[in-house]
């Protein structure tokens, strides 16, 4: 089998890497360490390597260069333990064989090998919960599990009835991870996506399809911006609107948007102070005296306050 991989920015690049996309400079040994340190964080994403990583040192186009001339088999991925094949066989996976999160592996024949993903690509039952009874309801906090192997009765995750993230320790097989989505291109802005239905925004290092790309021409292709991505990483993408603040023709200041948009389109963050619900209730009487609240719930222990002091 052959492998194809991605680049980060849409490209494809298959085969030996050509003469004149040789490395500029030769690599040090500890930017050989934060290579692979970024390749186990990134993936196969040059630039996001580049700039984490070796800001300063390498370059986009040295680091693609230099993971082209140097095949790295160390990449983690999030992956099931099996994959479903098209004629019902399943694959083993090995944790220590595990390949990049954005190859397909070609057959001698040719013909990609696909997959079968169903649409409950979450995995959880307690996200399809909340897909069933709306994005709205209440969640509790979630604090990461020290599990070593499975989680059992005793991991926080189950205990709390909440998905188990890649902040965990538990193996990456483990049957309460979150697994993400893997929606075709562009589809994620609906429903049928697992995390835009829980009201999760979707995750580049769990959903298979879903990917940050640099696209500014660093690599030597013309700068484009958006093309293939998903729609339901802005607040990661910092894709937001403009909102300009203004005197308002009802009360005080406003809050205004400097060009039209779409009904349940995405404008800002909305972030603050986090603070306990006893708290809120403290602060919320005295707000309430003021006839100025800014009391949101964030979930059954936390409320988020942008009230200014």
């Amino acid at each position: 089998c052959q492998a194809e991989h991605g680049n980060g920015n849409g490209t494809i690049i298959i085969g030996k890497m050509s003469k004149t996309s040789q490395p500029s400079t030769k690599w040090k040994p500890i930017e050989k360490d934060l290579y692979l340190k970024g390749v186990e964080i990134f993936g196969r994403n040059s630039c996001l390597i580049a700039r984490n990583m070796l800001s300063g040192l390498k370059t986009c186009l040295d680091v693609s260069s230099y993971m082209r001339e140097n095949d790295v088999s160390v990449i983690r991925r999030s992956s099931t333990p099996n994959l479903l094949l098209d004629d019902g066989r399943t694959d083993q996976v090995n944790d220590d064989d595990e390949v990049p999160p954005r190859t397909r592996l070609f057959c001698r024949k040719g013909k990609t090998r696909k997959l079968k993903y169903s649409t409950k690509s979450g995995g959880h039952p307690s996200v399809w919960k909340r897909i069933a009874g709306g994005k709205n309801q209440s969640c509790k906090q979630y604090t990461p599990c020290g599990c070593l192997s499975m989680c059992g009765k005793e991991c926080p995750c189950l205990t709390n009835e909440t998905c188990c993230e890649k902040y965990c320790a538990c193996s990456k097989s483990c049957k309460n991870r979150f697994r993400g989505c893997h929606c075709a291109k562009s589809q994620c802005r609906s429903r049928q996506c697992p995390c835009f239905a829980a009201g999760r925004e979707c995750d580049p290092d769990v959903c298979r399809n879903c990917w940050v790309s640099c696209g500014d021409g660093s690599l030597g292709e013309a700068p484009r911006r958006g093309e293939g991505q998903c729609g339901n990483m802005r607040p990661l993408l910092r894709q937001h609107q403009r909102i300009l603040l203004g005197k308002s023709d009802i009360a005080g200041w406003g809050a205004f948007l400097k060009n039209s948009v779409s009904k349940n389109e995405y404008l800002e963050e909305y972030t603050g102070e986090l603070i306990s619900h006893r708290e809120a209730d403290k602060r919320g009487k005295i707000y309430d005296r003021a006839n100025s609240s800014f009391l949101f719930d964030l979930n059954d222990q936390q409320n988020p306050i942008a009230t200014l002091r």
